[in-house]
């Protein structure tokens, strides 16, 4: 799979985004954050166990995103502060630690960087003598501070290296909202949809089957829906037959 060539960016139309799903179907996810100055969403996620760069940016995709690329100092620190210590890998025998994976490559047959939408390589912030090839001749980015968590960028082979753990986590980003998760506890399903949609202007509408007619969509009852950290989340009461939900701007 060639990053560079199978992702492009995708504009759909904003006046009506459906994301319905059955209530036995069941998919989770992050909470997902909202950046007024690129109009994005960005959903740090968290592997303990580590991960490579390739597994990082297939995930992105089959999340509906792609790894996240930064084009300015703002964009940047915001993704930064999305992350912690539990995101990057375990101390290396070179005591420093790895950081999430980001959406920078270079391959072994060039000199420059690019980003996997292939949007100009232009806003830079390695940290002092990155990047430095260390591992192989293919690179690929990530957040790096040495020793500690930090916003600045390293390099890094994407696959293991002698000596280093892998890093905890990726950032997806999201050209438009994504999609309502579907989660669940011991006892109750939820839906789960990021807290940045009710200043956005988005409503939570409810159907009993899936339907291009406009009529058979009711806004959910606002006080039904809760709040919890950066997310909104409506818990299922009535488990009996299909519902179908969506995201109406």
């Amino acid at each position: 799979m060639n990053p560079t060539s199978c992702l492009s960016r995708t504009i759909l139309h904003r006046t009506l985004l459906v994301a319905a799903v059955a209530l036995h179907l069941s998919a989770a996810h992050a909470a997902m954050v909202f950046f007024a100055q690129t109009g994005h969403w960005y959903e740090a996620v968290n592997v303990p166990e580590g991960i490579t760069w390739n597994e990082a940016y297939t995930n992105a995709i089959n999340r509906g995103g792609y790894l996240c690329t930064i084009t300015n100092a703002s964009e940047n620190d915001f993704v930064a502060s999305l992350v912690d210590i539990t995101y990057y890998s375990g101390v290396s025998v070179n005591n420093d630690i790895l950081g999430p994976w980001l959406g920078g490559l270079r391959h072994a047959n060039q000199s420059t960087w690019q980003w996997v939408t292939g949007e100009p390589f232009s806003y830079i912030n390695w940290y002092p003598n990155q990047p430095d090839g260390y591992g192989g001749s293919e690179q690929r980015l990530q957040f790096y501070h040495g020793a500690t968590v930090g916003s600045t960028w390293g390099d890094h082979p994407g696959d293991p290296i002698a000596g280093y753990s892998l890093p905890r986590g990726y950032i997806v980003e999201y050209d438009l909202i994504p999609r309502l998760g579907l989660g669940s506890n011991t006892s109750q399903p939820r839906i789960v949809w990021p807290l940045a949609t009710l200043s956005q202007g988005w409503v939570l509408e409810t159907a009993p089957e899936l339907s291009s007619d406009t009529n058979l969509w009711k806004p959910v009852n606002t006080d039904l829906i809760q709040t919890n950290l950066n997310a909104l989340v409506l818990a299922i009461t009535n488990k009996t037959g299909n519902a179908f939900f969506r995201l109406r701007q």
